[in-house]
């Protein structure tokens, strides 16, 4: 039953397109997609969120599927409860595939 699982699996039933390094409640994956969403200059979807430490995270979004395709790299943090944007954090890069 879902009412019995931890936060983070909640998280990988809620979001399975999204890789979720750390723990996250479905209310902090949901602001932070918010956030992405509200953007023009960041990529969709979000396919990788780590939280690098409490109340701030390293977010990856854009679908990159073959080498040198373009992903946005941008940091989010936790102040009063709500997610933000890290001021100055958000660019593009490219990926290599090696598999």
């Amino acid at each position: 039953m879902l009412s019995s699982c931890a936060p983070s699996q909640m998280v990988s039933y809620t979001f399975p397109g999204i890789t979720v390094d750390g723990d996250l409640t479905v209310d902090d994956v949901r602001q932070i997609m918010e956030l992405a969403r509200g953007r023009a200059d960041i990529r969709r979807p979000i396919t990788d969120i780590e939280v690098t430490s409490p109340g701030l995270a390293k977010i990856t979004a854009g679908k990159a599927e073959k080498s040198f395709d373009k992903v946005t790299v941008f940091k989010v943090r936790k102040e009063n409860g709500r997610w933000k944007i890290v001021a100055g954090s958000v660019y593009d890069t490219e990926v290599v595939i090696t598999s």
